[in-house]
């Protein structure tokens, strides 16, 4: 999404107010979740409140032990008054990693978890340990794993970017349209509500791959209903070549992420009746293929050269590509024709190592579930920061001016909440799929965000021409030089947010922008 800059205005007014008071705010804490476990690598964000517009003064991401250390100047309170108003600092952490990792709301936005304000405060602010409760914690556990299996992908394919959705694996948190279960799709993994799907994150981010691989999201829908995706799996459930592949493929990339002993281990279990069109039999093959014949580099580029081939031994009616073992096996022994897979003997089930496998289930088995409910954000208390004691600190000469001004933002941002909860609701009842168990329709979601969007946009935009036009007003009258510049630079807020705004409406993409975000969400 463009951005646009307004840096050398601001240089401009930061010079006429020099003789300001110092307002320079360092804050610092350390981003862990509530185990204690430090969280890396989110965006960190030093912030003062403000009512719709509150300011960045420093960004930064948290380091290898989840720390975060900004220092910036709060520029707003510095021109209108000295100690008349420090600035409110609080941390601010979005849980992006460019290219990477990206755990969103349904309805686009990226998720923001925020410390609590400390006001009026200047200096050093320690804000200590940084744990968020509930669901904060459950949203940092999901990054964490995302994450961590980014990092393992790395580590074993040699690639430094996932296929597809321009190397970024979404995670949708919650996904209340799920069936009560973890989904992924071309780009995202779909998270029931009071879940993180931590413990199966390995499996679902080798669906992330598979289905980029295997083509695009008509192609994923097509096969979503083709083989029937979306059900419970387990390892001897019999059920098609397409949806054994699929799960089977997924399950090999879980365990071919572990150490060497588990993946022989593995390979080692007791196949199942069914043959290829059983899932625990197609994972324990695609395993003693990779540990036979170079681990998982060879195995990825095999299913990546598959992708809109017609290869024989695949299910009846299908598309091109790899919808079966056979299909994979052909592609894989046509790129590695020296690879000689162990004898059966080889393979013999030892019960020890099937007691210690089955154990490692146990541990890898899903978080506690604790309900809640998306309408939340939407729900919390609007915060006024010109309350009567601030606006009281004013000199008299502007006072009347700033009452004005700040009634008028406050009353923009509660028509704002008030209309987002209803378009947000009916975004959420508009792409709630039909049947019970089904995934949200694509084609529906991007209609539903791109009426989201407009509806957000137009409420926004009008609110934002008459700001300006009350700005400009107010501009007219000044007297006072440091108020004048406070104007002027709110003014240049307002009309780059205008333009970002009319920007993602010429240009609309799956992301809403940050502008149209309801204050306090």
């Amino acid at each position: 999404m463009k951005r646009i800059s307004y840096s050398v205005g601001l240089a401009t007014l930061l010079l006429a107010t020099a003789a300001a008071a110092d307002y320079t705010v360092r804050g610092k804490g350390r981003l862990v979740l509530t185990s204690g476990a430090p969280v890396a690598r989110v965006k960190c964000q030093l912030m003062d409140a403000d009512p719709d517009d509150d300011e960045v003064l420093a960004t930064g991401r948290t380091d290898s032990d989840g720390r975060c250390d900004l220092t910036g100047r709060a520029e707003d309170d510095m021109q209108i008054c000295d100690n008349c108003d420090r600035p409110d600092p609080y941390l601010k952490f979005t849980l992006n990693d460019p290219h990477r990792v990206d755990v969103e709301d349904i309805w686009g936005w990226t998720w923001r978890l925020v410390t609590k304000h400390k006001d009026d405060k200047k200096g050093t602010i320690d804000f200590g340990n940084i744990d968020f409760k509930g669901e904060g914690n459950r949203y940092l556990i999901s990054f964490a794993a995302a994450e961590e299996a980014y990092d393992n992908f790395r580590r074993i394919s040699g690639d430094t970017q996932v296929p597809g959705h321009d190397g970024v694996v979404g995670v949708t948190s919650p996904q209340p349209f799920s069936a009560g279960t973890c989904y992924t799709g071309t780009e995202n993994i779909h998270v029931p509500s009071g879940e993180t799907c931590s413990s199966s994150m390995p499996h679902e981010f080798g669906h992330r791959l598979r289905h980029a691989a295997d083509g695009g999201a008509d192609h994923f829908n097509l096969d979503l209903m083709w083989f029937r995706y979306l059900r419970s799996h387990n390892a001897n459930l019999h059920s098609n070549l397409g949806y054994a592949f699929n799960e089977g493929w997924a399950e090999y990339y879980a365990r071919a992420v572990q150490d060497p002993d588990r993946q022989l281990a593995y390979a080692r279990n007791a196949d199942y009746a069914g043959g290829d069109e059983t899932e625990g039999n197609v994972s324990h093959k695609l395993m003693r293929l990779s540990l036979s014949c170079g681990g998982f580099k060879p195995m990825w580029r095999a299913l990546k050269a598959g992708k809109g081939k017609s290869i024989p031994g695949g299910p009846a009616g299908a598309q091109a590509g790899i919808h079966s073992y056979r299909q994979f096996e052909t592609v894989f022994m046509h790129q590695n024709p020296k690879c000689e897979l162990k004898p059966a003997s080889y393979w013999k089930a030892d019960k020890k190592e099937d007691e210690a496998n089955e154990g490692r289930k146990k541990e890898a088995e899903r978080s506690s579930r604790d309900s809640r409910d998306v309408q939340a954000r939407a729900e919390r208390p609007l915060r006024v920061k010109w309350d009567s004691t601030r606006l009281a600190k004013l000199p008299a000469s502007v006072r009347p001016s700033m009452t004005r001004i700040e009634e008028k933002r406050t009353t923009h941002a509660k028509a704002r909440v008030a209309k987002a909860r209803i378009a947000l609701r009916d975004f959420e009842s508009e792409i709630r799929p039909n049947i019970e168990g089904a995934t949200v329709d694509p084609a529906k979601l991007a209609s539903a965000r791109s009426k989201l969007l407009k509806i957000l946009a137009t409420e926004r935009l009008s609110q934002l021409d008459e700001i300006q036009k009350d700005l400009k007003g107010e501009l007219v009258k000044v007297k006072d030089k440091r108020f004048r510049a406070y104007l002027e630079r709110r003014l240049a807020k307002s009309e780059a947010q205008a333009a970002e705004i009319r920007e993602s409406l010429a240009n609309p993409g799956p992301k809403l922008p940050d502008a149209l975000m309801p204050p306090d969400m």
